[in-house]
Formats: C-alpha cells, structure tokens, sequence
C-alpha cells in the first residue's frame, strides 16, 4: 500500500443565491484510490460569521489552505477594524492555489455576505476565481449541469433551495462512484452564517 497517496475529496460541492441567500451543499465521501478513506467527512468549513468554504481536491491541502487563510484573514480584518470582503478570502484562496499550483490540489467555493451583498465564488486548482449565481466543483458535479440549467432560479425560497440541493447531490452520489456518504448543507442568510451548519441526509 502507497502510504504516500493523498486523501481526495472527490466529490459534489454546490452552492447558489436563493431569495433569501446562499446555500452550500455537499456530499462527505472521501477516497485514496478506489478505496473510501471516510464516508462522513466534513466538507463544509465555517470560515467566519460571514463565510462558508466548500472543500474539493486533496482533503489535507484544503484544510490546510483554510487554516492558514483564516489566519491571514483574521490578521487584514484587525487592520481595517471591519469585516473582510468576500471577494478578498476568494482572492487570497486564488493566490496560493496559483503560487502552489505544483504542490496543492484544492478546488474550493467561498461564499458569503459583505457590505456590497451575497457572494458565490469558484476557486480552482490553478488560481484562477470566478463569481456566479449558482457554482460548483468535484467529479459529481459534471452529471448535475442539466438540473441546475433548468431548475435553479433566484427567487427560490428556504425550502426550495434545500430540496434542488438534495435532488443535485442525491444524482451526483448515484452517478459519480467518488460522490457519497451523506449529503450536508448549510446556509448563508441575514449576513451571517444561519441556523445549523450540520444539516445532513443520508445517501441512498
């Protein structure tokens, strides 16, 4: 056994503005090869009050990558005496993906609420960042373009963002063999991180 391979979130990650804010989604099966390293892996981190980050890619370059962003985030927010911008925590994500892109593998989506509204951004391996209504990442997440085409809208309600996101992750979990475990998803509403960050369903 190669003890050296990495510990893969390989994955479904998926957030979207809804009426009242954001969503992010997340299926928790992490793999080494073809083996399932942990059903239950949390892929969902609490950046901050204002911030979620969805984790795909290697499940120790992503942790690290928060820690160390968080730190450095933690450090700018004492200095403007506010919070930070979403867009700089996605900016600073980008920048080590870009400046490690030989060492790290981590495909994230950071989003959140700020003084200039809600924010869902893409960061991929190699740096580069994108904003959009609806993102997501992971192997799964290529077998739900259909559905997010055709069912996602920004005037959903509570309800109705949470029941897209089961039946997204629920498709992704049966078609993609890196996907599983139990779908996660928690919110971004009233500026801040809502409610239970451990909402979860199992994955049939």
């Amino acid at each position: 056994m190669d003890t050296k391979k990495k510990i893969s979130n390989g994955t479904t990650i998926i957030a979207y503005k809804f009426k009242d804010g954001i969503i992010v989604n997340a299926d928790s099966r992490t793999s080494s090869d073809t083996r399932i390293a942990n059903r239950v892996q949390r892929k969902i981190v609490q950046f901050n009050e204002h911030v979620l980050v969805a984790c795909s890619g290697s499940a120790a370059d992503t942790r690290f990558l928060c820690r160390i962003i968080r730190e450095n985030i933690y450090q700018h927010e004492l200095e403007l005496g506010k919070p930070a911008l979403v867009r700089t925590v996605a900016k600073l994500f980008s920048i080590y993906n870009h400046q490690y892109k030989n060492v790290l593998l981590a495909g994230l989506l950071v989003c959140g609420y700020d003084e200039e509204g809600y924010h869902c951004f893409k960061v991929l391996p190699g740096g580069t960042f994108v904003e959009d209504n609806i993102v997501m990442s992971g192997s799964g997440s290529t077998y739900v373009y259909g559905i997010a085409d055709s069912e996602f809208k920004m005037d959903l309600d509570r309800n109705q963002a949470v029941e897209l996101g089961k039946k997204m992750i629920h498709l992704a979990a049966f078609r993609d063999g890196s996907s599983g475990g139990i779908h996660r998803w928690a919110f971004v509403e009233t500026g801040k991180v809502t409610g239970d960050v451990d909402n979860w369903e199992v994955l049939m």
